[in-house]
Protein backbone atom coordinates (compact mmCIF):
# COMPACT_ATOMS: atom_id res chain seq x y z
CA UNK A 1 0.00 0.00 0.00
CA UNK A 2 1.19 3.45 -1.23
CA UNK A 3 0.19 6.29 1.13
CA UNK A 4 1.29 9.28 -1.08
CA UNK A 5 0.19 7.62 -4.55
CA UNK A 6 -3.15 5.65 -3.26
CA UNK A 7 -2.22 2.52 -4.81
CA UNK A 8 -2.69 -0.94 -3.18
CA UNK A 9 -0.84 -3.89 -4.84
CA UNK A 10 -2.67 -7.49 -3.78
CA UNK A 11 -1.15 -10.86 -5.00
CA UNK A 12 0.98 -8.54 -7.81
CA UNK A 13 -2.21 -7.08 -8.91
CA UNK A 14 -3.29 -3.52 -8.78
CA UNK A 15 -6.26 -2.66 -6.92
CA UNK A 16 -9.37 -0.25 -8.11
CA UNK A 17 -10.45 1.69 -4.96
CA UNK A 18 -12.76 4.95 -4.87
CA UNK A 19 -11.53 7.50 -2.73
CA UNK A 20 -13.39 6.56 0.74
CA UNK A 21 -12.57 2.68 -0.30
CA UNK A 22 -8.43 3.69 -0.01
CA UNK A 23 -9.73 5.81 3.02
CA UNK A 24 -11.15 3.13 5.41
CA UNK A 25 -9.02 0.21 3.39
CA UNK A 26 -5.83 2.36 4.98
CA UNK A 27 -7.40 2.81 7.84
CA UNK A 28 -7.44 -0.85 8.93
CA UNK A 29 -4.31 -1.61 7.20
CA UNK A 30 -2.63 1.12 9.56
CA UNK A 31 -4.51 -0.54 12.77
CA UNK A 32 -4.11 -4.28 12.06
CA UNK A 33 -4.35 -6.45 13.38
CA UNK A 34 -6.35 -4.46 15.86
CA UNK A 35 -10.32 -3.97 15.46
CA UNK A 36 -11.30 -0.35 14.32
CA UNK A 37 -14.35 0.21 15.46
CA UNK A 38 -17.70 1.52 13.39
CA UNK A 39 -17.55 4.96 15.10
CA UNK A 40 -13.76 5.20 14.39
CA UNK A 41 -13.82 4.36 10.76
CA UNK A 42 -17.08 6.65 10.66
CA UNK A 43 -15.42 9.67 11.93
CA UNK A 44 -12.40 9.36 10.45
CA UNK A 45 -13.79 9.08 7.15
CA UNK A 46 -17.08 10.72 6.80
CA UNK A 47 -16.16 13.14 9.61
CA UNK A 48 -20.03 11.95 11.70
CA UNK A 49 -20.94 8.68 13.23
CA UNK A 50 -24.60 8.03 12.19
CA UNK A 51 -26.78 5.30 10.76
CA UNK A 52 -26.66 7.15 6.84
CA UNK A 53 -22.66 6.20 7.52
CA UNK A 54 -22.82 3.37 8.95
CA UNK A 55 -24.81 2.12 6.04
CA UNK A 56 -22.23 3.64 3.71
CA UNK A 57 -19.73 1.93 5.91
CA UNK A 58 -21.46 -1.49 5.54
CA UNK A 59 -21.40 -1.15 1.54
CA UNK A 60 -18.02 -0.33 1.41
CA UNK A 61 -16.69 -2.82 3.06
CA UNK A 62 -19.02 -5.45 0.70
CA UNK A 63 -17.48 -3.54 -2.05
CA UNK A 64 -14.10 -3.88 -0.45
CA UNK A 65 -14.15 -7.77 -0.33
CA UNK A 66 -15.63 -7.69 -3.65
CA UNK A 67 -12.47 -6.14 -5.39
CA UNK A 68 -9.83 -8.78 -2.94
CA UNK A 69 -12.33 -11.47 -4.49
CA UNK A 70 -11.49 -10.92 -8.12
CA UNK A 71 -7.99 -11.37 -7.64
CA UNK A 72 -8.60 -14.05 -4.48
CA UNK A 73 -11.82 -16.14 -4.70
CA UNK A 74 -11.07 -17.78 -1.05
CA UNK A 75 -10.13 -14.40 0.20
CA UNK A 76 -11.25 -12.88 3.58
CA UNK A 77 -8.81 -10.41 4.28
CA UNK A 78 -11.86 -8.26 6.03
CA UNK A 79 -13.26 -9.43 9.09
CA UNK A 80 -16.60 -8.30 10.59
CA UNK A 81 -16.20 -8.39 14.50
CA UNK A 82 -19.53 -8.18 15.44
CA UNK A 83 -21.43 -4.98 17.32
CA UNK A 84 -17.84 -3.70 17.17
CA UNK A 85 -16.22 -2.75 13.92
CA UNK A 86 -13.97 -4.62 11.34
CA UNK A 87 -10.24 -5.43 10.95
CA UNK A 88 -7.77 -6.49 8.82
CA UNK A 89 -7.20 -10.57 8.49
CA UNK A 90 -3.29 -10.82 8.27
CA UNK A 91 -1.54 -14.11 7.22
CA UNK A 92 1.42 -14.57 8.54
CA UNK A 93 4.74 -13.72 6.08
CA UNK A 94 6.08 -16.88 4.66
CA UNK A 95 9.94 -17.71 3.46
Amino acid sequence: MNLSTYEVIYKNRHMDFTGKMFEVFSLLARSAPKVVTYQEISETVWGENSLAVRNRLKYLVYLLRQEFQKVDPSTNIIENIDRLGYKLVTEPYQL
